[in-house]
């Protein structure tokens, strides 16, 4: 699996092919913005507000209590992400969102992707490759950070927890 410049026809193929594609810039723009587009629109609540019915805008933004324009720019950018669906000038959530950010979910991932944001307030690379002093993650959260970060890694294991309990010899 790969993000990045993904040519739709042939004449961006062939750019590609040639080198003509500013290739680093996608590369540092596509995943950024995906992560960021979800872990918002999960943080704000657009993906349970769609767990019931389809929605307008204006609704989601409603149950949300979120700007109307901005709430609008984000689920259109969800729309092209293909997280959501739309019909009739309303929203719903599409296969990927029903199965990984829908509360009803067999393995809801709200929390992970919760923690993956706080996963970013300590992704300051170049600081730690330039002075080799790292954020001690830890010990910057705050209680209410503390419940999203072990609610986050629940998360992260609940797919996998009943193959690795098959594997330990009990």
């Amino acid at each position: 699996m790969r993000l990045g410049a993904i040519p739709q026809n042939i004449t961006e193929s062939i750019a590609l092919i040639a080198g003509l594609v500013p290739t680093p810039l996608i590369d540092t723009l596509v995943a950024l913005l995906l992560a960021k587009r979800i872990m918002a629109a999960t943080a704000v609540g657009i993906f349970q507000a769609l767990e019931g019915e389809p929605l307008t805008t204006d609704e989601i933004a409603r149950r949300c209590g979120t700007d109307p324009q901005a709430t609008k720019k984000l689920v259109r950018a969800l729309l092209a992400c293909r997280y959501l669906k739309h019909g009739d000038n309303r929203f719903t959530l599409a296969p990927v969102a029903r199965r990984w950010l829908s509360w009803d979910s067999l393995y809801p991932l709200h929390s992970a992707i919760l923690h993956r944001k706080l996963d970013l307030r300590f992704m300051d690379f170049e600081e730690c490759v330039k002075h080799g002093k790292c954020h001690d993650f830890h010990s910057g959260l705050s209680p209410e950070e503390w419940q999203v970060y072990h609610q986050g890694r629940a998360d992260h294991a609940s797919p996998m927890i009943e193959e690795v309990i098959d594997k330990i010899p009990l």
